[in-house]
């Protein structure tokens, strides 16, 4: 038998720990040996080493004995338990010396097989222990169950049914709320219509449904305007401070000590005549912005101040500045666009009719023959230059219209008639100059001049557009 040595030892101990370390730990039960009768060194067995997991019952068999063979005995190595790699700390190699061994003859010795311990991973079988049921009455208990949920499902109808009679009841008191402020609507409107309801609950209810007060070409026009105005009209008489217009549009106090039939018709009829100008301006494709209010607004502060601003018109109008600029400023500012309008448009057979007799007129002026003075005497339509020539008195620049004030300063000579008459919003003018003077103090030029005025009366135009609407007022 080869003798091992040292070496060769470290090395196969070596190889047997890299494969228990590799190889799943099982437990190893070692054989006994049979001593011979002609051994005499006896090898006591390594003992036997069991990884602890679960217990198991191990079954003991007795084999039957086999045949001795002699062989060479095989070098024993006890198997090592696993360790967990976790933490593996180098270890310094230490010098070892081998073991003096025994010397073994080689003789051949019996080999006796041990008897291998069988692992089962089988559980031992142990019978259930009996139990005695009680005795269950499956009709009684299937009763039982039938009333539980007979019991349940009426609990859920009945609750249903509860939740339904609430909401049935909030539904009509609901209803009931509802009739009645429809009711209460009805009957205000009613007193609008009937009787001239003024409050201040009956205004607010015009205003949100927007009820009309009547009608102007089929347009309506608001019952809440109506009714602000017709308030704002009887708090001025009140104070003292109402105002109407007189025969050449001055604003006058007003004489009314009470607001009756005929000043509520004035008061719809200017709301109608409102609107067919705005509508008349619509058609020329035309609008008053609100910029071009708060122009007009800012021109009256600059002059007087806006505290003394907002005095004044709440000693003449009897209104804030806000509902001046509305009621006010914007009618005025859309009749003047108005204006500006219909004289421009030369298919009116107004403006027609007008070019037609001023063109007449200036042909006639332009002859030496003719005096001026007499024919504008005769033709104009100025009323203060009736009876005076059609003298215009001494002007200063800056007081007549841009197109008149080119005409006099710059493009006439003292004693000339204009070759064209100059139209404006007011009609066609024929324009000749007097004198033209300058101030040797200041240098300033001034002119005067005379004219005949050809009316494009557009007011009576206008007058005429609210004349043939058709109104319909439905307040009393």
């Amino acid at each position: 038998m080869p003798q091992l040595t040292p070496e060769k030892k470290a090395r196969l101990k070596k190889d047997v720990l890299e494969a228990i370390e590799n190889a799943e730990v099982k437990p190893v039960v070692k054989k006994p040996v049979v001593k011979a009768a002609t051994i005499a060194p006896v090898i006591k067995p390594a003992p036997l080493v069991v990884a602890k997991k679960e217990p198991v019952k191990i079954e003991k068999k007795i084999l039957p004995k086999p045949e001795i063979k002699i062989s060479a005995p095989k070098p024993i190595v006890k198997p090592a338990v696993k360790v967990m790699p976790e933490i593996r700390k180098p270890v310094a190699p230490v010098k070892k010396i081998a073991p003096a061994r025994p010397v073994i003859k080689s003789v051949a010795k019996p080999v006796v097989k041990k008897p291998t311990l069988i692992r089962s991973n089988k559980v031992a079988y142990r019978p259930a222990p009996k139990i005695n049921l009680p005795q269950v009455d499956w009709e009684r208990e299937a009763a039982k169950e039938e009333i539980f949920f007979t019991s349940a499902k009426n609990a859920k109808v009945a609750k249903n049914k509860n939740h339904q009679s609430r909401f049935s009841a909030w539904f009509w008191w609901l209803m009931v709320v509802l009739a009645f402020a429809v009711l209460v609507l009805v009957v205000d409107v009613f007193g609008l219509y009937r009787f001239n309801w003024r409050d201040g609950f009956s205004y607010r209810v015009a205003n949100v449904l927007h009820l009309p007060a009547g009608t102007v070409d089929g347009q309506f026009i608001s019952l809440a305007d109506y009714l602000s105005d017709l308030k704002l009209l009887e708090n001025s008489i009140a104070t003292g401070s109402a105002v109407s217009e007189d025969a050449d549009g001055e604003l006058v106090p007003a004489t009314v000590n009470k607001v009756d039939a005929t000043l509520k018709k004035e008061i719809f009829n200017r709301l109608a005549s409102n609107l067919v100008v705005e509508g008349a301006l619509k058609k020329y494709k035309k609008e008053v912005t609100t910029a071009e209010i708060d122009a007009q607004i800012k021109d009256i502060v600059d002059q007087i101040g806006e505290k003394e601003m907002a005095k004044s018109i709440l000693q003449m109008y009897g209104l804030t500045i806000d509902q001046y600029r509305e009621k006010v400023v914007r009618p005025l500012l859309v009749s003047e666009k108005l204006q500006q309008a219909i004289a421009q448009d030369d298919n009116l057979a107004m403006n027609q009719d007008a070019k037609k007799r001023a063109d007449q007129l200036l042909e006639a002026a332009q002859k030496p023959e003719v005096d001026f003075k007499i024919l504008a005497n005769q033709y104009t339509e100025d009323q203060a230059g009736v009876d005076i020539g059609g003298d215009m008195g001494l002007i200063n620049q800056g007081e007549l219209a841009p197109e008149i004030e080119e005409v006099l300063f710059s493009k006439l000579k003292p004693g000339e008639v204009y070759g064209q008459a100059v139209k404006n919003a007011t009609g066609y003018h024929i324009l000749k100059l007097e004198q033209k003077l300058t101030d040797a103090d200041t240098g300033k030029v001034s002119v005067r001049a005379s004219q005949i005025l050809i009316k494009v009366d557009v007011n009576e135009y206008i007058k005429s557009l609210v004349d043939q609407a058709k109104i319909v007022m439905w307040v009393k």
